[in-house]
């Protein structure tokens, strides 16, 4: 199994990358960066503040990017949504599943906590740490609704909710796009203009109990970010890949920084103007590094290579912090209790943030390498039998 998995990786990354007819090559790249981009500011380093104005909602930029619409009637909308079914939303549910069940596990064999003692060690950290206490098959499917519905999350999953707001996303604008199918070029423009400043109104304004979890707000952001992506493309925007707008986006993104917060999960974003002026910014940057990138081979290779495996480090890194944890706790001689710390221990020293992120990363390739090369030995001897 382990041949087979190292071979999996190194034959994917000796292939040449060619990107699908159409589509810009640098957009994987773009997508491999981001997705490091994001893995590590989950670890809240210090330049958390700098990652969270663009490493989620340039993905967003991206799928608007790449958005063809070639839905026009209610039978294309299905078939395009059995597919989004497929990549976004069962992944999310499955290891969404396995990661409460796997908490309840770890509660019954000691290795995570119920004791509120936690609480008060954990006080003030960035992230608010709180206690899992699942004590049976009722209580485990009970969180799973939950966190299936958006209203909660898991002890060792947290971007998954990204998957669900992208498919939500998808189904609402492949809707749109079979309203207005028999529309001219102009109408559907100007309808995406209005729907791009009732989004703007909505998350500025809208104001919902707490207990919603902010998800409707959380679809207010997201969708902007992803109208920015079709507008972008739309207009033909080629300026905004300049190194230029590349050095002034990034003096953008260090400004914003200073003075404003994104945390798009919970929807605690201070105004849609910064919002927007930071995902624009992102955008920029992350386009014109990406096509940077492109002009080298291996570089080429690797970074298309992440953006191509972005889901499975999405649902898998927060689970693969926890080694790092266990290591940190052996060697600064801490007590177990803190292996339930979500996502990292915020007590770790800066160095220590570099292995979280690359834990989360290449460890989260090595699952997803074996579980495909797993999945092939099955198929293999079903197709013997």
């Amino acid at each position: 199994m382990g041949t087979l998995r190292i071979d999996a990786v190194n034959n994917d990354l000796s292939k040449e990358y060619t990107a699908p007819p159409g589509r810009d090559p640098s957009i994987d790249v773009l997508k491999g960066v981001a997705i490091l981009a994001v893995v590590y500011a989950h670890t809240a380093p210090f330049c958390r503040n700098f990652l969270h104005l663009f490493a989620l909602t340039v993905f967003l930029v991206c799928s608007g990017y790449c958005f063809k619409n070639k839905i026009a009637c209610w039978a294309d909308w299905r078939r395009y949504m059995k597919g989004k079914l497929r990549t976004l939303y069962l992944p999310c549910a499955v290891c969404n599943g396995i990661y409460v069940l796997l908490g309840g596990v770890f509660l019954r064999l000691g290795l995570y906590t119920d004791d509120p003692a936690f609480l008060r060690m954990t006080e003030g950290w960035p992230v608010p740490q709180k206690l899992y206490t699942l004590q049976g098959i009722g209580d485990i499917l009970k969180k799973f609704l939950r966190v299936i519905l958006m209203t909660d999350t898991t002890q060792m999953g947290t971007a998954t909710w990204f998957l669900i707001m992208l498919f939500a996303i998808s189904a609402f604008h492949g809707a749109v796009c079979v309203l207005t199918a028999k529309r001219d070029r102009r109408t559907k423009q100007a309808v995406l203009a209005g729907l791009f400043l009732l989004m703007a109104v909505l998350a500025q304004f809208a104001k919902l109990p707490y207990g919603a979890w902010m998800y409707p707000r959380c679809f207010f952001y997201s969708y902007l970010a992803y109208l920015v992506g079709i507008g972008i493309r739309e207009l033909d925007w080629k300026f905004l890949e300049s190194p230029l707008c590349a050095l002034a986006a990034v003096a953008v993104l260090l400004l914003l920084s200073r003075r404003y917060f994104v945390d798009l999960a919970n929807a605690e974003i201070d105004g849609v103007l910064p919002y927007l002026a930071g995902v624009l910014s992102g955008w920029c940057m992350m386009k014109s590094l990406a096509d940077l990138i492109i002009r080298r081979e291996l570089p080429t290779r690797v970074f298309s290579y992440l953006g191509r495996h972005t889901i499975p480090i999405i649902c898998l890194h927060v689970l693969c912090f926890k080694p790092v944890t266990w290591l940190f706790l052996q060697v600064r001689r801490l007590p177990a209790i803190y292996l339930a710390s979500f996502h990292v221990d915020f007590d770790a020293p800066e160095p220590w943030k570099f292995l979280y992120f690359a834990a989360g990363a290449a460890l989260s390739l090595v699952l997803d390498a074996c579980w495909r090369c797993l999945r092939k030995r099955l198929n293999r001897e079903k197709s013997l039998v």
